[in-house]
């Protein structure tokens, strides 16, 4: 699972503001995936010796991720893009090239001003966003991760993390 990212818009495009998107000039994504296992995500985003966490989308609780903001899957493409807010609007948000494609992506698109800054990492900052642990169904982990012990001791001492698997995957080969 990725942090949000930053990425820049023009303040007040007419697309925008069709679209419902009316806030400042800056807008986060956070990525999603439905291959909890493709190894390019893991080494691109968990490392690893990180985790994931597998969302029930169905549950109520996922609502929470979903707004406020736009829930979009990715398109990909190695067709131009043009000019990206101009010629595509909002949906420039949700376009990739084709070589992308293994990442079977959706993404959440957020004002920033909605999110809390926590800080920088790796000369980035890195927003955050409260959402509903219920639609957590579990945490991959894979035999490198170095986080399995502190995930444990978490779920087994706040209740709010009670329900979640915890699960081991084997790197796909």
């Amino acid at each position: 699972m990725k942090d949000f990212n930053r990425s820049r818009m023009a303040t007040g495009h007419p697309a925008l503001r069709q679209s419902g998107f009316t806030a400042p000039d800056e807008f986060a994504v956070f990525c999603l995936c439905e291959q909890p296992n493709s190894d390019e995500m893991w080494k691109a985003c968990a490392g690893a010796t990180g985790f994931v966490l597998a969302f029930d989308t169905t549950h109520a609780a996922f609502e929470s991720l979903r707004n406020p903001g736009k829930l979009g899957k990715i398109t990909y493409s190695d067709e131009p893009l043009g000019t990206f807010i101009g010629s595509y609007g909002p949906d420039a948000f949700f376009r990739k090239r084709l070589k992308y494609s293994f990442e079977c992506e959706w993404r959440i698109i957020r004002a920033i001003h909605r999110l809390e800054d926590n800080g920088e990492r790796d000369g980035h900052h890195v927003f955050v966003s409260q959402f509903d642990s219920a639609c957590v169904s579990e945490v991959l982990l894979r035999p490198e991760s170095t986080v399995e012990q502190e995930l444990r001791e978490l779920f087994a001492t706040d209740r709010r993390y009670a329900h979640i698997a915890l699960r081991r995957v084997e790197k796909v080969e």
